[in-house]
């Protein structure tokens, strides 16, 4: 299923994803721009997140076999400037760990004049235990997650 912004909440929550407790059990990156994460279900299911249209990503400490806390997306220009999508979240994984607030309005005119298509994400994967990653892609697809 392909994810548009009517899929998302104001909180960056995406409707009908089950990601709470999944267990990262493959990361892959598709020739074309394309980074695909499988994630096996507490139902014991596996669901794959793909991200395409890569414009930039980061990681911090992610890796198979992270459980995932939460998966949250935002268009990057509406990104709310609280604590899940600055320091803590995903501004900081893309861009270093102490981001100031007051740097976030020329990083977003950067993000802007350099996104491919006006649906660009900002996507942050966070994990229980410390790993975190961020990416910006110009397009969501879900599979049974």
């Amino acid at each position: 299923m392909r994810i548009t912004s009517e899929h998302i909440n104001e909180n960056g929550c995406i409707d009908g994803l089950r990601e709470q407790n999944a267990v990262v059990v493959g990361l892959s990156y598709r020739e074309g721009g394309a980074f695909c994460m499988d994630l096996l279900r507490v139902d014991g299911h596996v669901g794959k997140l793909t991200l395409s249209l890569i414009n930039q990503f980061g990681f911090r400490g992610f890796r198979n076999g992270c459980v995932v806390s939460r998966i949250r997306a935002w268009p990057p220009l509406h990104t709310p400037t609280c604590e899940a999508a600055t320091q803590k979240g995903a501004w900081a994984v893309l861009y270093g760990n102490d981001i100031p607030v007051e740097h976030l309005p020329p990083i977003l005119i950067h993000v802007r004049d350099s996104a491919s298509e006006s649906s660009a994400f900002l996507v942050h994967v966070d994990s229980s235990y410390g790993g975190s990653f961020a990416a910006l892609c110009g397009a969501i697809d879900l599979e049974d997650c």
